[in-house]
């Protein structure tokens, strides 16, 4: 039992001793690791923000709905057009 133990430690040792002249570049690989989770975890949410700003800003959410909201706009554009310079024709005062 005690000498098991004692031959897991050495084993334990001599890969410790193996590993250290590595540790730096190491330790750098896991803060990397670290930093890029954290920064794609931002991105994630920063997407997930902007495509909920867009959403609400164009007021569908199904992609087909937004196309048949922009081609009713289209529609309807020169139509408002015309609409309003009537109106300001209407409004102007002959004197």
């Amino acid at each position: 039992m005690f000498t098991k133990i004692v031959l897991h430690f050495i084993t334990s040792w001599k890969l410790i001793k193996k590993i250290e002249p590595f540790r730096d570049v190491l330790d750098n690989f896991q803060l990397e690791i670290k930093f890029l989770l954290e920064r794609d975890k931002y991105t994630s949410e920063q997407m997930e923000r902007l495509t909920k700003e867009a959403i609400k800003n164009m007021g569908h959410q199904n992609h087909r709905q937004k196309v048949k909201y922009v081609e009713t706009l289209k529609k309807i554009a020169p139509v408002i057009a015309t609409a309003q310079c009537d109106s300001s024709k209407m409004t102007q005062t002959p004197w």
